[in-house]
């Protein structure tokens, strides 16, 4: 289906390659280090104390990705029709093409914001940095 869809648009398939390996895999090695430091918080008081809507108040590392991950061409506009085509994202392997990843990586950034802490799990269990690691192989590889 993706594949489809960059093909009925004449878009090629590796238009965002190297700004990806430029960019977004730049950050590959801050996941992979991760463990001695933390990529964010769940904030639930506001500075005067009182309560606040709970919230995940990423390091300035993991802003940056996202605005890096936003401001490239694996952005995937339809990652939720996409998705229905992935039946485990979390199992993420070699079998996974560019744009499959594209999406899941949209789906993991995007749904943060309905549910909160879902990009810090994956950051800490090491699915953000499998897929980038997947993408950096898919890219040199140029497939």
């Amino acid at each position: 289906m993706l594949r489809e869809r960059y093909v009925s648009l004449g878009v090629p398939f590796y238009l965002g390659v190297e700004k990806m390996r430029d960019h977004i895999l730049d950050f590959k090695s801050y996941f992979e280090e991760l463990e001695e430091r933390t990529a964010g918080e769940l904030v639930t008081k506001n500075n005067d104390g009182s309560n606040a809507f709970p919230y995940i108040k990423f390091n300035s590392e993991v802003r940056d990705f996202i605005k890096t991950f936003y401001n490239s061409e694996y952005v995937d506009d339809d990652y939720i029709e996409n998705m229905n085509e992935i039946s485990d994202y979390r199992n993420v392997n070699e079998e996974h093409t560019i744009l499959e990843l594209s999406t899941i990586l949209t789906y993991i950034i995007r749904r943060d914001r309905f549910v909160t802490g879902l990009l810090l799990a994956h950051i800490e269990d090491g699915l953000i940095f499998r897929i980038l690691n997947l993408l950096q192989k898919r890219s040199l590889n140029n497939e």
